[in-house]
C-alpha cells in the first residue's frame, strides 16, 4: 500500500506486518461491512444490463424442461439510450475568467486543456464512467501523472474506477468527497506495470510471488489459480 497524501514518503513496507497495511485491512473491513448490501445488488445490476437475468434455479428448470434462458433486455436499451444522449451533447473543458484582466490565462488554460483531454480522449473516458454508474450506480473518475513516455514532465491521464475495485469511507456525505476520511482502491498490474508506479522498489517487486485472492475486494474478478502468473494486487 502506497500513502499518497503524504509528501517525501515513498512507499510503505512490503511487511505483512507493517501498521500501514494493517491500517488498510482495518479500513477496508469496516467499509466492506457497509458496503457490500450495495455491491451484491451493483453486481446483479450489472448483470442484468449484460442479459443475465435469470437466477442459477431459474436456468436449472429451464434446462430439465428443455428450454432456453431467453431474456429480452430492456434494461441495455434504456441505458445506453441515456449515455448515447450524453456522448452526443456533451461539453468541452473551459476556463471562465474571475476578473476582467483574467481572459488572456483563461484562454491558455482552455487550450491546455482541450490538448490534455484529446491527447488522453478524456471525453470518452468520462462517458464510459457515466454509463458505469448508470448500470451499477457508481463510478469514479481519477486524475494521474503517467511518466511511461514523457521521464521528466510526465502525461495527464484520466482513469475510470468501477465500482467494485473500489472502497468509500461509509461516513462521507459531500459528493466532492471532502469529508471522506479514506479511499481504498485496487488494481490488477502486471509486475511491469507496478515497476512504473514503484521504480524505487523495482528489486522487490521482482521477487514477489502473486498469490490467489485474499478475501478482500471479492467483487472484483480474481483469475483462477495458475492464470495469474505475473499479476499482483496493487492496493492505495
Amino acid at each position: 500500500p502506497v500513502d499518497s497524501k503524504q509528501k517525501g514518503i515513498q512507499a510503505t513496507s512490503f511487511n505483512e506486518n507493517s501498521e500501514k497495511l494493517a491500517l488498510f485491512r482495518e479500513c477496508h473491513d469496516l467499509a466492506f461491512k457497509s458496503w457490500s448490501p450495495f455491491l451484491v445488488e451493483a453486481a446483479k445490476d450489472h448483470r442484468f444490463f449484460l442479459g443475465d437475468q435469470w437466477s442459477p434455479s431459474e436456468k436449472e428448470e429451464l434446462a430439465r424442461q428443455g428450454r432456453s434462458a431467453l431474456v429480452f433486455n430492456r434494461v441495455r436499451r434504456n441505458i445506453k439510450m441515456v449515455t448515447g444522449y450524453e456522448r452526443r451533447t456533451r461539453h468541452s473543458l473551459i476556463a471562465q475568467p474571475m476578473e476582467n484582466q483574467d481572459d488572456a490565462t483563461s484562454s491558455i488554460l482552455t487550450s491546455a486543456m482541450l490538448w490534455a483531454s484529446n491527447y488522453d480522449n478524456m471525453s470518452n473516458t468520462q462517458s464510459n464512467a457515466f454509463e458505469g454508474a448508470l448500470k451499477t450506480g457508481i463510478n469514479l473518475l481519477e486524475y494521474s501523472m503517467d511518466f511511461s513516455d514523457d521521464l521528466i514532465n510526465g502525461d495527464i491521464r484520466l482513469n475510470r474506477i468501477p465500482y467494485n475495485a473500489v472502497l468509500l469511507d461509509p461516513r462521507f456525505t459531500k459528493r466532492d468527497l471532502s469529508d471522506c476520511e479514506y479511499i481504498l482502491h485496487r488494481r490488477m498490474l502486471s509486475k511491469s506495470a507496478a515497476k512504473r508506479l514503484l521504480p524505487f522498489r523495482a528489486t522487490e517487486i521482482d521477487k514477489i510471488n502473486p498469490r490467489g485472492p485474499d478475501g478482500q475486494f471479492s467483487g472484483m474478478h480474481h483469475f483462477s489459480q495458475g492464470k495469474d502468473k505475473g499479476v499482483l494486487k496493487y492496493d492505495e
